[in-house]
């Protein structure tokens, strides 16, 4: 077991998630292949008992609207931000763009295929509803649940050219709404976190495998910090380091001001315990909780994605405006 006070090099957080993972990860094998894990002997899950003294800070950081689609225009304009790197795929660009304007948890948003896309029948034309099992979803107080969202068609406008361009390039036609253009897998949460550090300045380089091999050892010779010295983009364009988790506060305190804050959480999927006053119209949606449509909420979803969704594009058109001069002069001075 990993123990961080013998082994100063481990964040005790990295000791943390792992305990966290593990204790998931053998829960579900105990609970629906206990065969195959070897578990089918197991008396009671000891692994519960798992612990380490660490206590995760809250975060409260929320990025304003004008942050995120900067960063948006941002990763856009830097496709390439080395020589040495590949530029931005156009999977994980169309990711970033989802992340903003759907404000999900990137681990399920990621995993979404085209045919878990259903067509929205009391929605007006072009909306369809994404759907996620309740395997897909973060339990909620040991309780996970199926998750529906209605999506516009103006989410589908934005990601299109990216799209596009991924489909110029694979010669097989992908079921993941954000394919990574590598063996037919999708973008990953590992992408997505590094090109907010790229943006950030603070990807570590490439080795040289140029280089010749050390003696009697493999491998090419270390050769100074294997930290990048770059600029750091957000910064020169007046963006906070945000994380993809950051967007559903932004979220959130949006639409609590456009007095729909029952519909952030129904698009968030929280649990549904406001203690705060909510207006005629949010109240009395639970009560008609019959079909599957109103069970999951669709119409106040779709009211909050509406407004979330048309701020976004709105910011979008006015920041890249502001920045356009910006990048102009930057590309004179290159």
């Amino acid at each position: 077991m990993l123990d961080p006070k013998r082994d100063k090099r481990i964040a005790r957080s990295t000791v943390w998630r792992l305990i966290k993972a593990s204790k998931e990860m053998l829960s579900w094998a105990w609970g629906h292949h206990a065969r195959k894990s070897g578990l089918e002997n197991t008396e009671y899950p000891w692994w519960q008992s798992w612990t380490v003294k660490y206590k995760p800070g809250k975060r409260d950081h929320t990025p304003t609207l004008e942050e995120l689609v900067r960063t948006i225009i941002i990763a856009e304009h830097h496709r390439t931000l080395s020589e040495k790197e590949h530029a931005t795929s156009p999977g994980t660009l169309a990711a970033l763009w989802a992340t903003i304007l759907l404000g999900q948890r990137l681990g399920a948003l990621l995993l979404m295929r085209e045919s878990r896309l259903f067509e929205a029948e009391h929605l007006p034309p072009g909306w369809k509803v994404m759907n996620w099992s309740e395997d897909e979803m973060k339990s909620a107080v040991g309780v996970r649940l199926p998750h529906s969202l209605p999506i516009p068609p103006a989410f589908f406008e934005a990601i299109q050219p990216y799209r596009d361009e991924i489909a110029d390039k694979q010669e097989e036609t992908s079921d993941w709404l954000f394919p990574s253009g590598k063996g037919g897998d999708h973008v990953t949460k590992s992408a997505m976190n590094r090109l907010l550090y790229r943006l950030e300045g603070k990807e570590f380089q490439q080795k040289d495998r140029s280089l010749p091999d050390r003696k009697g050892k493999p491998g090419p010779k270390p050769r100074g910090s294997a930290r990048s010295k770059r600029e750091n983009l957000l910064a020169k364009y007046d963006v906070r380091a945000w994380t993809p988790h950051d967007v559903r506060r932004t979220l959130t305190s949006f639409l609590d001001d456009c007095r729909l804050g029952g519909a952030a959480s129904a698009i968030l999927a929280h649990r549904e315990n406001r203690k705060d006053e909510e207006t005629a119209k949010e109240r009395t949606l639970p009560v008609t909780r019959i079909h599957y449509s109103r069970a999951q909420r669709l119409d106040l979803k779709a009211e909050g994605m509406t407004v979330w969704i048309e701020a976004i594009l709105r910011t979008y058109q006015v920041e890249k405006k502001k920045l356009a001069p910006a990048f102009l002069a930057s590309r004179q001075a290159a």
